[in-house]
């Protein structure tokens, strides 16, 4: 007869499978010449995801070494994305998290020199150390210019954007009903799994 622990863990395993966490960061969006990251920097555990939302002007991501900023490092690129003034983009770019390295990434948009704007920012943050975003902005006011890289995605994945410039009342109503969808199906398989414990 299984265990009710192993029961119960296969049931987290389902509930981890089926809802993963997702943090949003945006691409300026205070107004059309914003050369910021929203928030520049968080914490995402394994297994999350992080999605990102183009504001004008035509903002980018690639990640770079902690001592090479503004200089891609290969990872990660996103390509491109100048959507309208005071819109979004429809497409958004999903890094998929699967480890708690520090991911440093700067804005590669040579106009306006976004990079050496400050236009930086990093996804787990060492917790200690000299390696922080303030030292990593500052270094990126003296970094050198490369130019643009070539516009091809490496690294993630391009999804569409599931909102326009807030979501919907609609919308965030569908995402509460899915979420409340998934507690309830969690519920009932847990007390399915009790039940047959007692039959057993």
């Amino acid at each position: 007869m299984p265990s009710l622990s192993r029961l119960l863990a296969n049931l987290a395993s389902l509930a981890v499978l089926g809802y993963a966490e997702i943090q949003i960061i945006k691409a300026g969006g205070n107004g059309d010449h914003d050369l910021e990251f929203h928030p520049d920097s968080i914490v995402a555990a394994v297994g999350s995801q992080v999605q990102f939302e183009w504001y004008p002007m035509n903002h980018s991501l690639a990640s770079s070494t902690y001592d090479n900023v503004c200089e891609p490092d290969g990872k990660i690129f996103s390509g491109y994305f100048d959507p309208a003034s005071g819109m979004m983009d429809k497409q958004t770019f999903v890094i998929n998290i699967t480890s708690t390295d520090p991911i440093w990434y700067y804005c590669t948009q040579e106009y306006y020199t976004h990079c050496q704007n400050g236009m930086v920012g990093v996804i787990n943050p060492p917790t200690s150390g000299p390696q922080t975003l303030a030292a990593y902005k500052a270094a990126s006011a003296a970094a050198k210019k490369i130019g643009d890289l070539p516009a091809a995605v490496r690294g993630t994945v391009v999804e569409a954007a599931s909102s326009a410039m807030a979501p919907s009342a609609s919308q965030s109503a569908m995402s509460s009903a899915a979420a409340s969808g998934i507690v309830l199906t969690l519920q009932g398989l847990m007390l399915s799994a009790l039940a047959m414990l007692v039959l057993l």
